[in-house]
């Protein structure tokens, strides 16, 4: 899908979890941007929505210890090809899963290069399941540690905290269809926030304010629609740090027929939860006419 807005936002897949976040979005036309995938699986690539592809080759002969360091060294070779991909962007949004080999490996190099060109970086990445193993998350631990301080602003989802929101039957499988819902939330209210704008005020600028993020995602129908979801949002597990010391949160809210009612509600039920001086954003975002929920993204800059 082309950007048609003033602004040129690419969101970057890295990896097997980051082609499926891409895909989502691209599935659900949420986003007005472009995009691109970057794997050293040719499957992977072949089979994404995307039309903007970079394989990653390994040319490291076996000279690396593990398949992350050849996935870090594959994109460093392709660091041309990728710099070109993405020459004419203001800000790009990285999505990938630690733990594996490509994402891991290549985020940090592919975000450096972002940086290197003056692009504005956000990084959403995710930190496995407890369940996948204590291996690949010390994998994933290290390397989000490593990434901080490259981008402009890291984003980090905790699987685990899913475990709390999905439903107790959710089957194993599509747990991971849950991870890929959560990533395309950030990654479109980053989007709606930088590119709807909020009342002409600069909250790009107070976006970068902050180097790391929280987000609460809630939704809700019928008449209590807004206090509904403003309180799954502003309450949510994958909020990890106490609201109350949060720098600034930013409210997407995203509903056909918004009312100026249902808007204040959000904004008082998050007042009550942050504290009545706490600096609170509302950006609205006009949806379907035939979707009936009202959905509210909190980006809670820490």
């Amino acid at each position: 899908m082309e950007g048609t807005h003033d602004k040129n936002i690419k969101v970057i897949g890295i990896g097997g979890g980051g082609i499926n976040a891409v895909n989502r979005i691209i599935r659900n036309r949420t986003a007005d941007v472009d995009f691109l995938c970057i794997d050293s699986d040719i499957s992977a690539l072949n089979d994404s929505l995307c039309k903007n592809r970079i394989l990653l080759k390994d040319i490291t002969y076996g000279c690396y210890k593990n398949e992350i360091e050849k996935a870090a060294q594959a994109a460093s070779f392709a660091g041309a090809e990728i710099m070109n991909a993405i020459a004419d962007a203001d800000t790009v949004i990285i999505v990938t899963g630690m733990g594996g080999a490509t994402g891991t490996g290549a985020t940090r190099v592919v975000a450096e290069n972002a940086r290197h060109m003056g692009i504005r970086t956000i990084c959403a990445v995710s930190q496995p399941f407890a369940w996948e193993g204590y291996e690949t998350n010390k994998i994933a631990e290290d390397a989000i540690r490593k990434l901080r301080g490259i981008p402009d602003i890291t984003y980090t989802l905790y699987c685990n905290n899913l475990i709390e929101i999905m439903d107790r039957n959710t089957r194993l499988c599509d747990s991971f269809i849950y991870v890929d819902g959560m990533m395309m939330s950030f990654t479109q209210a980053i989007i709606d926030i930088l590119t709807k704008g909020i009342g002409g005020l600069n909250i790009e600028g107070v976006l970068y304010t902050s180097h790391s993020l929280d987000m609460g995602v809630g939704g809700g129908y019928g008449e209590i629609r807004s206090s509904r979801a403003a309180e799954i949002a502003i309450n949510s597990k994958l909020i990890e740090r106490p609201i109350k010391i949060a720098a600034y949160i930013i409210a997407v809210i995203r509903g056909n027929a918004i009312t100026a009612e249902e808007v204040e509600c959000v904004n008082n039920i998050i007042k009550e939860q942050a504290g009545e001086d706490k600096i609170i954003f509302t950006c609205i975002v006009p949806d379907d006419p035939l979707n009936k929920e009202m959905k509210v993204t909190t980006i809670i800059g820490t």
